[in-house]
Formats: structure tokens, C-alpha cells, sequence
């Protein structure tokens, strides 16, 4: 049994797989098994799966029919040998020295669950650090708490939700599964691991590099699987309030962010005309949380304002906040 198994569901991804999967290789600590699971591409990609697993000792190849990423995640964990389990998205990369910083986590603290970080990229354009060697004196590993793990992940900064971006004890998915056919599946499942581990370490240390791509799963054009967001963070919502009021404040936050993402998306796409009414409607409702509240950002309290000034006012104040985005970026 190998120490770590990195679990990399796949779908025509030909352009980015090979720097994925390269920067798994090339990693510092080798005691790794790499899977990847092609998810009925019709590209590329399960060929250039197919030559790795040629090349290197290291790799496996799971081929199967396009099943999503949750089943191509559920794959990947049921035929994995690691002692310790981490998902990498194959559009994304990792910095040379992530596994070693993951592992050095679990040993130091004996962790079930390692929680880091991550760098967002912007598609075509190349992270500035990619050769951490050694962690910086400014990034700090610590135990928490359960409470204190949904806090940092919920603060949205670099440490997320995501599947991605940590390291998890194989134990922790022997009765977790992650929901098959459903996309933003990942904060139902979170909640799950954390309440299951019994010891849970946060890092500062980021080496995890998510390319922002305009055609992504999140990012293509809307369809009714988009609304298991609210869905699923109203879940995340009510279960912080029940077990950890203390922090209720961010989870509170994070769904309206997420009413604010899918307002965005289906914004004068007629088919969404009536979800989108009552988005609105829903949202204004929440006027003075969202605009007097210490805890929402400038975003959302902005995007109120103009939601109240009328839809032409909202349109255009979306406008300049991409173009300003955009800039600073």
C-alpha cells in the first residue's frame, strides 16, 4: 500500500491534461499512486491517460462511460491502494512540493484531513510561483477544531469547499460517497468528512493551482443543474446554524453570494425568465441584511443597491465590477 493516491476524474480536457499530470509527477515525495478516470472523453484525453499509464508504473488508466464528476471521483477512491486520498481536477496543477507539504501535515499531527489552499489562475495565463521548495515562515500548520475547519473554508479567502485542496485518511470515504449526477456537490460532502474525522489540520500553505476557465462545468452557460447551488448551500446554511450558530454569519453569506452567482448566469436567458423573477425577488427580500450587515461584501451589498435602482442599474453595475475584475487580475 502506497501512501498517498491522487485521484483525477477526466473529460475532455486534452488542451490542460498533460500539465496536470506532469505536475503530479514531478512531485518531490514519490510514495504516490496517480489515477486517472477518464470519464467518456471524446477527445484526447484517454488516449494521452493511456500513454502515461505506458510510461510510468505510477499511473492507472480507468476508462468508463461519462458518468460525471462525482462518479468519476467515487471511481477513483474505490479502486485506490493509498493510505491517504487527495483529488486533483485535471484542467488544474499542483506545485512541486504539495504532496510533500500535505504529508509532512499528516505526520506532524497524526491528521485524518489536511485542509490547504489554493491560487486561482486565469485561463492562458501562467501562475507567478510554481517552485516552493520549502514552506515560508509566514505559513502556518496547525490542529483545529471542527468549528474552526467550516470557518476557514467558509472565509472563502484561498482555503474553499472544494474536493480539491486537501488530503483525506481513506477511512473517512468508506461510508462517503459524493453524490452521483449532481455538480456543486462538494459542500454536502464536506460536511460529512469533517464531522467524521477526529483530527483535522489547517494549513496556510498553498500549492494548489485552480485555472479559472470560461467553459468549465460552473462557468458554461446556465441550466437547471446550476440551482442545486442554493440548494446545497442552503443545506450548508441550516446545518451550521444548527450545530455551529457561533459561525452561522459566514454560511449566511456564502448563499447569498451563490443567489448573486446564479442571477449572473441567467440573466436575460428567456427560458430562465420565472427562476430568475423570483432569484430577484428573494434577494430583495434580504434587502437590509444585504446592505447594512458588516458581513457581506462590497459585491453583494453593491449588487443589492442597484437590484433596488432597477434591472438596467444592476446590468451595468455587473458590468463595470467584471471590467474592474478584470483589471485588477
Amino acid at each position: 500500500m502506497t501512501d498517498i493516491s491522487v485521484v483525477v476524474p477526466i473529460h475532455n480536457v486534452e488542451v490542460y491534461l498533460r500539465t496536470c499530470v506532469e505536475s503530479i509527477l514531478n512531485q518531490t515525495y514519490q510514495e504516490f499512486e496517480l489515477i486517472l478516470v477518464d470519464d467518456g472523453s471524446v477527445d484526447q484525453s484517454g488516449m494521452i491517460c493511456d500513454e502515461y499509464s505506458k510510461k510510468s508504473s505510477k499511473v492507472r488508466t480507468i476508462h468508463q462511460n461519462n458518468q460525471g464528476p462525482s462518479a468519476a471521483r467515487n471511481k477513483g477512491v474505490e479502486v485506490s491502494e493509498g493510505k491517504y486520498i487527495t483529488f486533483v481536477d485535471a484542467d488544474d496543477y499542483i506545485e512541486i512540493c504539495y504532496l510533500e507539504n500535505l504529508w509532512q501535515s499528516v505526520k506532524e499531527y497524526d491528521a485524518d484531513l489536511v485542509i490547504s489552499g489554493m491560487y486561482i489562475v486565469k485561463e492562458g495565463i501562467k501562475a507567478k510561483r510554481q517552485n516552493g521548495l520549502m514552506v515560508a515562515a509566514s505559513e502556518i500548520t496547525m490542529s483545529v477544531s471542527k468549528k474552526e475547519a467550516y470557518q476557514r473554508m467558509l472565509e472563502g479567502k484561498r482555503t474553499l469547499l472544494f474536493a480539491w485542496g486537501k488530503l483525506y485518511n481513506r477511512r473517512l470515504f468508506q461510508k462517503i460517497k459524493y453524490p452521483e449526477g449532481e455538480i456543486y456537490e462538494d459542500e454536502k460532502v464536506i460536511c460529512r468528512i469533517i464531522e467524521e474525522a477526529d483530527n483535522i489540520v489547517c494549513t496556510s500553505y498553498v500549492g494548489y493551482f485552480y485555472v479559472q476557465r470560461s467553459d468549465s462545468v460552473t462557468h458554461s452557460c446556465m441550466s437547471k443543474e446550476h440551482m442545486m447551488l442554493l440548494k446545497n448551500e442552503r443545506i450548508l446554511w441550516n446545518f451550521i446554524k444548527s450545530y455551529y450558530p457561533e459561525i452561522e454569519y459566514l454560511a449566511k453569506r456564502q448563499y447569498f453570494r451563490g443567489c448573486f452567482f446564479l442571477l449572473e448566469k441567467m440573466d436575460k436567458e428567456v427560458k430562465f425568465k420565472k427562476v430568475n423573477k423570483r432569484l430577484k425577488k428573494h434577494i430583495l427580500k434580504h434587502w437590509k441584511y444585504l446592505i447594512f450587515s458588516q458581513d457581506v461584501s462590497w459585491m453583494e451589498r453593491g449588487g443589492t443597491i442597484c437590484l433596488l435602482c432597477g434591472i438596467p442599474c444592476y446590468r451595468l453595475g455587473w458590468k463595470l465590477y467584471k471590467h474592474i475584475s478584470h483589471y485588477i487580475s
